[in-house]
């Protein structure tokens, strides 16, 4: 069907094809890809140039119904519309283009029918105008998807795909996406708005996705995928579910990010996925976020963040900001996960709080996890504070959480699981299976009056460097726990900061061989309130190349408040004290367990607190004393 001339009759057409002459018909002949820059270059020219032959003709051109039952309609020179008979229907396009001041709407028999529009150009189709829908609407071109900074989308839902999808797939509720043969799949851009209906999604899929617009989706699901090969399914509750079955092999647009966001978006009460896949070194970093993602939780629905860097060794960079606080409910879930590096740096910010219920999860997670400069997570919660794993879970045993290698949480970075009002302090751990460095800043505070104070891991396997500050107190004296669980540990004067500048990542063999925490370290913590507990435990760390060794070579001198606090050196081998460890406040507490022995060299002073050691091999206080009263 040409639409050449405006026509206020409308044709209808029918399936005049049957499904083998459907399959049958040639593939779009797809031309060399070009880069970002051509269409970003193309938004900024003046209007009149920018669909060059296809401003001949207003709106979308050559609509062929080859499935389903629609007709198409143009009642005047800027509007096109498409009505739908059918619950799904495809339709084929020379091309989809829309000048800014043009009109297409599609009007369907419900908002879960879906019409297909495959285009068949040899440029991206160029979205400057109005589309509307009240259904879902599907626009395939291997060439790419443009939308510019004046295209305006409402539409029940969009697919916004370069991937091919099978009209007899689609036609039965299948969504397998390809790219076309010998291709890696178009550029998707959007820079105007698209905007869901209330449960609708807005999903972008193809080689390569970016978002430098607004994106809502409210109550709804947004998704930004990147790969060659994409399945979308759907779930029991009917949520869509992505899945990549094939890594984009080529950089094809001369990208730094397969999937990036700089824009904004918004699922409110929803969720939001940014995930790729790629070839190793084919993209600096397969996700890209330095925008704003929004997926607040209402009254306990959505709240879900996700990018995901697939593929071998991929990497994500997360400089924006990711809001899932609770509203009326629970804190949401934000999970970062990469087979490669996974790095939140700049000023991000990263929120799963609530003012009304219990914070929510936040997982960073990677071969290699970086928490760089003003980093700030917040998992605090009314009722209670939330979890955050960072490199990994409770001494890396969980089996569903991915461990890191190396996690760096430097200076300026702070984390937040603290109850605000009347609950338990959250849960933090920050582990990685060789190399871990804290130097940044975590509280788990518990409040109320029986809140007590939450649980905070910072473990390195092989290697730990901790210089940073834990609050684990609570409001009611019943502080939480703070462990640290390296290989050998020398408690001394001063902090190593190896980890904490130069290079994010360095290589194991230019770290020093015993993992060493300035005293001074852990008397902030014990001092932070009462009941605190602290655990240095070179047991379930301990690397069977390794003795498990803990050395005290500093003094350790506290001021504990009401309530005291508790000191635990659980080792796998020696506990050797050679400076004096002593309380000049409410008591401490100080309990030494091994298989080995203990090497007692200097004073301890418990001031009222209780001292207990469990040895296997000869305890030796020949050059100490103990002194509990």
């Amino acid at each position: 069907m040409n639409l050449g001339k405006p026509t206020n009759k409308r044709k209808k057409t029918s399936q005049r094809n049957t499904r083998d002459e459907v399959n049958a018909r040639p593939e779009p002949r797809v031309p060399a890809l070009k880069p970002l820059a051509y269409y970003i270059r193309r938004a900024i020219f003046p209007t009149s140039l920018l669909l060059t032959a296809s401003a001949a003709f207003a709106g979308p051109d050559g609509g062929d119904v080859v499935a389903g039952s629609a007709d198409i309609s143009r009642p005047d020179v800027n509007t096109t519309v498409i009505n739908q008979h059918s619950t799904n229907v495809a339709i084929d396009w020379t091309n989809f283009n829309i000048n800014y001041n043009e009109l297409v709407q599609f009007n369907q028999p419900s908002t879960t029918a879906a019409a297909l529009n495959r285009i068949y150009d040899q440029n991206p189709t160029q979205i400057f105008g109005s589309l509307r829908a009240n259904g879902q609407v599907l626009l395939l071109n291997p060439n790419g998807v443009f939308f510019s900074p004046t295209a305006r989308v409402n539409v029940g839902s969009l697919i916004a795909s370069s991937l091919d999808l099978k009209t007899q797939d689609f036609m039965s509720g299948k969504f397998d996406f390809q790219a076309t043969t010998n291709q890696e799949g178009g550029l998707i851009v959007n820079q105007g708005m698209l905007e869901a209906a209330n449960g609708g999604s807005i999903n972008l899929v193809g080689g390569a996705v970016r978002n430098e617009g607004l994106i809502y989706a409210t109550a709804g699901q947004v998704n930004l995928v990147a790969g060659k090969k994409v399945t979308m399914d759907f779930d029991g509750d009917g949520l869509i579910q992505f899945a990549v079955d094939e890594s984009v092999l080529l950089n094809a647009h001369n990208l730094d990010a397969a999937v990036s966001n700089t824009g904004e978006i918004n699922a409110e009460g929803g969720s939001v996925l940014l995930s790729g896949s790629a070839a190793k070194d084919v993209f600096s970093n397969v996700v890209n976020n330095e925008g704003i993602i929004s997926a607040s939780r209402i009254e306990n629905r959505g709240g879900k963040i996700t990018l995901v860097a697939g593929g071998t060794s991929n990497s994500l960079i997360n400089t924006g900001t990711l809001n899932v606080s609770g509203q009326d409910g629970d804190g949401g879930t934000i999970k970062l996960q990469s087979t490669g590096t996974s790095i939140v740096s700049g000023e991000s910010v990263i929120t799963a709080a609530s003012e009304d219920g219990k914070g929510g999860t936040v997982q960073i997670l990677g071969e290699k996890v970086g928490l760089l400069d003003a980093t700030a997570i917040d998992a605090s919660g009314l009722t209670g504070g939330g979890t955050v794993l960072i490199g990994g879970d409770y001494q890396g045993k969980n089996p569903e959480i991915q461990n890191a290698s190396q996690t760096i949480v430097r200076s300026g970075t702070t984390i937040n699981a603290d109850a605000t009002a009347d609950g338990d302090g959250g849960k933090v751990i920050i582990w990685a299976d060789e190399v871990a460095g804290f130097h940044g800043e975590i509280s788990a505070k518990g409040n109320g009056v029986s809140g007590k104070g939450g649980f905070v891991e910072t473990s390195g396997k092989k290697y730990l460097e901790a210089s940073g500050m834990v609050n684990v107190s609570a409001s009611s004296g019943l502080g939480g726990e703070w462990l640290l669980d390296p290989t050998n540990l020398v408690i001394s004067l001063t902090d190593f900061n190896t980890t904490n500048s130069g290079n994010v990542f360095q290589s194991t063999t230019a770290l020093p061989a015993v993992s060493t925490i300035a005293a001074a370290t852990l008397v902030a913590a014990l001092n932070a309130g009462g009941g605190i507990t602290i655990t240095v435990d070179t047991n379930a760390g301990t690397d069977s190349s390794e003795a498990g060794t803990i050395t005290v070579s500093n003094a350790i001198i506290t001021s504990t408040a009401a309530g005291g606090s508790t000191l635990v050196l659980d080792a796998d081998s020696t506990i050797t004290i050679n400076a004096g460890i002593s309380d000049a406040g409410n008591g401490m507490n100080l309990v030494l367990f091994t298989p080995a022995g203990v090497d007692l060299n200097a004073a301890v002073v418990t001031n009222g607190g209780y001292f207990t050691a469990d040895f296997g091999a000869g305890f030796d206080n020949t050059g100490g004393s103990i002194t509990t009263g």
